[in-house]
């Protein structure tokens, strides 16, 4: 909060001495003197689960990647409840994919009806030949046999529906396993480190801080008088900064925001965004610097 006060005091201090000029002839280019560079991310990396942190992974200065893994909350807990629903889903997959009994029961269904059938024709044939007791209790032995092939049926079907149910613990689980990795969301720097590993942290506690420093933002203001946003929007940049004993470095861009505000003077905010670039290892532009911007308004 206290570096985004700090930058709109510099930028109000840009609009109170702007200059700016639009090049004669054929050159179209307008040049804002001073520009102000500042940061295009910055990024604070906050714990998503209270916990111990088990690990802190990175320093101050180190370079990390989009993805990466920056620090890590005790996952132990979670990691138990994920083994034991992964055991659970198991159980529960293995008995509904077992079709043995919907096999047997069928095979069973088949004897029976066919010793029905068998009595049946032999009483019909031969009047008493088969008691009439023996029949109805065939013929309940058939419907017995269906009923167990539904039966049966059923059960599969509900182990399938207890392996969902396991299925979403496991990912609920694995939900709780992410929540404690803590990852950068931007390729950046890391600047600031506000925590080390055994320390306790809740959830939304602040454990680094990362800045994006191969993208830059460069804003600065022109006069409405001179230029209309059209003119400007979109159109590619040439950044010039100067560095320690007298030297200078230029850098490429584009604009991509216009401010439809007009400001203190007649003033609109333009903001560039500019591809940095390292030297001896460490990045030349860096924010804070003041700069000159070309825009090449053809």
């Amino acid at each position: 909060m206290v570096e985004t006060k700090t930058l709109i005091v510099a930028l109000l201090a840009l609009v109170a001495n702007s200059e700016q000029t639009i090049e004669p002839g054929s050159s179209g280019l307008a040049r804002i003197e001073r520009a102000l560079v500042s940061l295009d991310k910055d990024i604070e990396i906050s714990s998503l689960a209270p916990g111990k942190l088990t690990m802190v992974e990175v320093r101050e200065g180190d370079q990390i990647r989009s993805g990466d893994r920056v620090a890590q909350v005790d996952d132990r807990e979670p990691q138990l409840k994920k083994r034991a629903a992964e055991i659970q889903l198991l159980a529960a997959l293995t008995q509904a994919r077992d079709e043995i009994p919907v096999i047997y029961a069928r095979a069973s269904s088949e004897v029976a009806k066919a010793e029905y059938l068998e009595h049946k024709e032999a009483t019909e044939k031969v009047p008493g030949t088969v008691a009439d007791a023996t029949i109805r209790r065939l013929k309940l032995q058939v419907e017995e046999s269906r009923l167990l092939i539904k039966k049966n049926e059923m059960e599969m079907k509900v182990a399938q529906m207890n392996a969902d149910v396991h299925q979403a613990d496991v990912d609920s689980a694995d939900e709780e396993i992410r929540l404690r990795r803590l990852l950068s969301d931007v390729d950046g720097l890391v600047v600031e480190v506000f925590r080390d590993k055994g320390e306790w942290v809740q959830a939304g506690d602040v454990v680094m801080r990362v800045v994006r420093m191969d993208r830059l933002r460069v804003e600065g203001f022109l006069n409405s008088a001179k230029f209309d946003p059209f003119q400007i929007e979109g159109k590619p940049v040439t950044v010039r900064v100067k560095l320690a004993l007298g030297r200078h470095a230029e850098f490429s861009g584009q604009i991509v925001f216009v401010n439809p505000l007009i400001q203190a003077k007649g003033n609109f905010l333009v903001r560039a965004e500019v591809e940095n670039k390292q030297a001896n290892g460490s990045w030349v532009m860096r924010p804070g610097m003041d700069a000159e911007m070309e825009i090449s308004l053809r």
